[in-house]
């Protein structure tokens, strides 16, 4: 097997992605802000231009090394079916999953599918595509708990006003 060429697009894109993760990493640290993580107590994100420009440098990067190493197809199979991804969310936004599951413990699949009067059989594939998405974690089989981007929904009821789900 050869080895791989140094002025490979994707490993530029690859030691960029680095690069940008290592400033993003150092001006946290450098403003005593703990690094966010998937638990529902990930830190807050900063409202500052700089961190912005990091932050949108290194989604950029990402992006492309994802089209870059998932190729056209992939992309466009994911694009063009996001509408399951949306579906899942509003399901979830308006049966209330965001707030049935516990901020502080773990739920069942059978806890919150009585919670919001719907069956355990869609609650549980809505729930296993949206943990796909990190929005909940499934920490053991039909077992859920939040992670940062449910928790911020949870305690943030403008998100859902936001969204228009009542």
């Amino acid at each position: 097997m050869n080895a791989p060429s140094k002025n490979s697009l994707i490993l530029q894109k690859a030691r960029e992605t680095l690069r940008q993760s290592e400033a993003l990493v150092d001006y946290l640290e450098t403003h005593g802000i703990d690094v966010p993580n998937f638990t529902a107590f990930s830190p807050a994100y900063l409202a500052d231009k700089k961190y912005d420009d990091i932050c949108t440098d290194l989604s950029q990067i990402a992006k492309d090394l994802i089209l870059l190493s998932q190729g056209p197809m992939r992309w466009l199979r994911i694009f063009f079916c996001s509408h399951h991804d949306l579906g899942a969310w509003q399901a979830a936004l308006r049966f209330g999953y965001i707030t049935i599951v516990p901020l502080n413990r773990p739920i069942m699949i059978q806890d919150i599918a009585s919670a919001s009067r719907m069956d355990v059989d869609r609650t549980r594939r809505i729930m296993k595509l949206l943990a796909s998405q990190r929005c909940f974690q499934e920490v053991k089989e039909d077992v859920y708990e939040h992670t940062a981007m449910s928790a911020v929904i949870a305690q943030e009821r403008n998100i859902t006003s936001a969204l228009a789900i009542h």
